[in-house]
């Protein structure tokens, strides 16, 4: 709108362009770019790339706008496809900048861990999808031979299982196999003496 409407009072051709990545893990930007002219979007690229910059070009015509080319937008809008590619993308970065060997994710077998652990994958399955596998293995890192998610995770995402005495067989069994569906480094230990411990020094 600010695009659109900008362009059309000031009957220019307007360009917008936003960060790209993760800052300082703080932020999350999404590389927008937009170009309208006179009013009217003519291109819109696809945002929350994991590339370190992205370029957008048009041919605007200044003397007929009616004759400058309009490209086609495919950037997914929806909120929830927004949400998860915005994480993967500043998951990625993190590393990418701070030279990081992966994630450690408390996995409990509840949704907010295991939700964690998921975006972390689906970092993995983005960011090789979109930059190819010798690229992404560079970036980060990892060995020339991994050319498969499941074996990516194994290398980035390692989970641990931190039971007590009130932790259920079942919400192990739901840790130990979203790892393994993952590919994720699984650990198990029981943390009962540090629960307690902490609990005496509180009282």
């Amino acid at each position: 709108e600010v695009v659109a409407d900008g362009s059309g009072i000031f009957q220019c051709a307007y360009i917008f362009s936003n960060l790209l990545g993760n800052e300082a893990g703080r932020m999350i930007y999404d590389g927008d770019i937009i170009i309208g002219q006179h009013g009217k979007i003519v291109a819109v690229n696809k945002r929350l790339s994991f590339h370190r910059f992205k370029v957008l070009a048009v041919d605007v015509d200044f003397n007929d706008p009616s004759k400058t080319e309009s490209v086609p937008s495919t950037d997914n809008k929806d909120r929830n496809e927004e949400l998860t590619q915005a994480v993967a993308l500043g998951l990625y970065d993190y590393l990418r900048k701070s030279k990081a060997r992966g994630f450690v994710v408390s996995l409990s077998g509840g949704a907010d861990s295991s939700s964690c652990a998921i975006l972390a994958a689906e970092m993995v399955r983005r960011a090789a999808e979109e930059l190819g596998w010798e690229k992404f293995n560079k970036t980060l890192n990892i060995a020339d031979s991994v050319k498969d998610w499941k074996s990516a995770v194994s290398e980035l995402l390692t989970c641990a299982y931190q039971g007590t005495r009130n932790s259920s067989a079942e919400t192990f069994q739901a840790a130990q196999q979203l790892a393994q569906f993952l590919g994720a480094q699984f650990h198990s230990w029981e943390i009962d003496d540090e629960v307690t411990s902490y609990t005496t020094k509180i009282e």
